[in-house]
């Protein structure tokens, strides 16, 4: 958005043409970039997470709940899938068949 009007500003060009030339969507750069309205509740999932390995998005959520977060159970899985938060699994132990 910043090299489009940078573009326009001092070489000329048209918006249209900025656009073009940096492959860049018009309407990004008409509307801007969407504000990040979950950046707490991220935050809040991971901080949960890394407190408590072995719980799943389901688990997280009902945490989050008891904290007062009013939140849907399909944000926080997209959030927690997002992050990259799946569940850990245990490494099971290689076992020596005697």
């Amino acid at each position: 958005m910043v090299l489009v009007r940078h573009a326009v500003a001092e070489f000329g060009f048209s918006e249209r043409r900025a656009c073009a030339l940096l492959g860049v969507s018009r309407s990004k750069v008409r509307r801007g970039v969407p504000l990040d309205r979950n950046g707490a509740l991220r935050e809040r999932l991971w901080e949960l997470a890394h407190a408590h390995p072995r719980y799943g998005s389901p688990a997280l959520y009902a945490l989050l709940r008891a904290e007062g977060w009013m939140v849907n159970r399909k944000r926080v899985y997209r959030l927690y899938r997002e992050a990259g938060l799946g569940a850990r699994l245990k490494v099971k132990a290689n076992r020596q068949h005697s």
